[in-house]
């Protein structure tokens, strides 16, 4: 016969093991501080912190004075302060990229002044007869005598194209031009020819005395006849002006565009000596012939 297992916890063997084990040991309650009790004790613990606290904050007073302990009690009592987040900083500009600077033109060189224009040979000048015999020159007085002014006939019947107080520079048919010598400016100074340029020596006003008769102005003085002379090959220079007739030259056309220039006081004509195409050639009075060395062109500047 088979013994049936019983089923009932209290005749299970744990069930026996636990009573052997409080029948051997009581059960005794466990030692500590009661709910009750552990709420005052928090209790009484809060107060003295806080107790504390203020005597803290009083001591500190008494030693850091008034404002301090206030800021102490502050500093105690408020809350921290948070600080606000930092704003997100602006994005650089971008820098303006600089534009190139233009280069500076390069100095063009200066023109070289022009050369002398080729010495053309004037045409064949008939011989000039010279005189048999030539009268001695007078020695040149240090002060020119003075003249009876001529008398100025009106205006009417100047030179066509040849304008009252204009300013021109005379071309030789030997394609120099009448120049003052070395940019003289003092009594005396003499006439010639020279390559023809810009410059002042080689510029004239002319002023009409009427009937075609003009005085010739440069660099402050007058084209003259020295010593007003009656000779053949007597010198022309310049010298202040003084309205006299040894200064006024008759202007009369010999040719297209070609002009002489008649002295007044003695008649006879502006000559370049012998014809010569040479630089600084003497500018002289000669008879009237209206061969090249007394033709001029008179250019407007």
């Amino acid at each position: 016969m088979v013994r049936k297992r019983s089923t009932d916890p209290r005749r299970s063997p744990e069930s026996a093991r636990f009573k052997d084990a409080f029948a051997r040991r009581p059960a005794v309650a466990r030692r500590g501080v009661l709910p009750g009790r552990r709420v005052f004790t928090s209790l009484v613990w809060g107060v003295g912190v806080v107790a504390l606290l203020a005597l803290t904050t009083g001591v500190s007073a008494r030693v850091l004075g008034v404002g301090d302990a206030e800021e102490v009690r502050a500093a105690v009592t408020e809350p921290p302060v948070v600080a606000p987040p930092r704003a997100p900083e602006p994005e650089p500009e971008p820098e303006p990229t600089e534009e190139p600077e233009p280069e500076e033109p390069e100095e063009e060189p200066e023109p070289e002044p022009p050369a002398p224009p080729p010495v053309v040979a004037p045409p064949p000048a008939a011989e000039e007869p010279e005189p048999e015999e030539e009268p001695e020159e007078e020695p040149e007085p240090e002060e020119e005598p003075e003249e009876e002014s001529a008398p100025r006939a009106d205006d009417s019947g100047d030179i066509p194209g040849i304008e009252d107080g204009a300013t021109y520079r005379l071309r030789a048919a030997t394609t120099q031009c009448l120049d003052i010598n070395g940019f003289g400016t003092s009594p005396g100074t003499n006439v010639q020819t020279w390559y023809c340029h810009e410059e002042a020596s080689e510029q004239f006003t002319l002023q009409s005395r009427g009937q075609g008769v003009y005085t010739l102005h440069g660099l402050g003085q007058c084209v003259d006849l020295a010593n007003s002379s009656l000779d053949e090959g007597a010198d022309i220079r310049m010298w202040p002006c003084n309205d006299s007739a040894a200064q006024m030259w008759r202007v009369s056309e010999v040719a297209a565009g070609y002009y002489q220039l008649q002295q007044m006081r003695s008649g006879m004509c502006m000559d370049i000596a012998n014809g010569r195409a040479d630089l600084g050639t003497d500018v002289r009075q000669w008879r009237c012939n209206g061969l090249a060395a007394q033709m001029w062109a008179f250019e407007r500047r």
